[in-house]
């Protein structure tokens, strides 16, 4: 399940953005974002389609607030061609997508840091900002980019203190071969890891339907 939320408006930047379109995956935490210019459903809907669908494939189920960009009918035909259950997370419970909300405090504090003066590049700094928050260890102990690609990110800090091949023979050692035979053995730790976690998130999933449709009986209950 992916979870979306919307930023800003902030100062419009050079290229002429104004606010950003973030989306999180619920189990692995990976996150995406994109600028734009308007918060028109159709300009919205473009972005979805443009970050999550066509790099990602469909999700079974997206989670938003009740922005009007999210209950607009452009966006509820979007879910529908693509078979995506939308999902609103409650006005009296919005922690529901808490997630998507922790993860614009680090954006916001993240830009806040490295814009210019005139705020007017923020738009060009989302992705170094991103790479910053996959490459982070989350609560359950792994980055998000390791839980998608099953290997950590080489930043650039790496390559600039990259040990070469020539350097890489220790009292006879080949430690190429010995990181190969750890790498086996951890990578296995985390498919069991995995397997794991995939288990607990069908079970907080399953919990979140039984609250979920807990809350629109009680709602149907008392507005009719």
């Amino acid at each position: 399940m992916v979870g979306v939320d919307i930023l800003g408006p902030f100062k419009t930047t050079r290229r002429g953005y104004r606010c950003i379109f973030i989306f999180i995956d619920l189990f692995t935490n990976w996150v995406e974002a994109c600028a734009l210019k308007t918060l028109e459903a159709e300009e919205v809907v473009k972005g979805f389609y443009r970050v999550i669908i066509t790099r990602h494939g469909c999700p079974r189920k997206v989670l938003t607030d009740q922005g009007t960009q999210f209950t607009s009918v452009v966006f509820k035909q979007l879910c529908e061609k693509f078979g995506i259950l939308k999902l609103e997370s409650s006005a009296k419970h919005p922690q529901t997508n808490g997630k998507a909300e922790r993860f614009i405090r680090f954006l916001t504090k993240a830009l806040a840091t490295v814009i210019s003066s005139d705020q007017s590049d923020w738009d060009e700094l989302i992705e170094d900002c991103l790479l910053a928050y996959l490459t982070i260890i989350s609560t359950i102990q792994e980055t998000p980019f390791f839980l998608i690609y099953g290997r950590e990110a080489c930043l650039p800090t790496d390559i600039k203190f990259r040990v070469f091949k020539e350097d890489r023979v220790l009292d006879g050692v080949d430690l190429d071969v010995a990181d190969e035979r750890n790498n086996e053995i951890r990578m296995q730790n985390k498919i069991d890891l995995l397997a794991r976690l995939r288990t607990h998130y069908e079970t907080l999933e399953a919990k979140r339907d039984q609250q979920m449709n807990y809350y629109t009986e009680r709602y149907l209950s008392t507005s009719m």
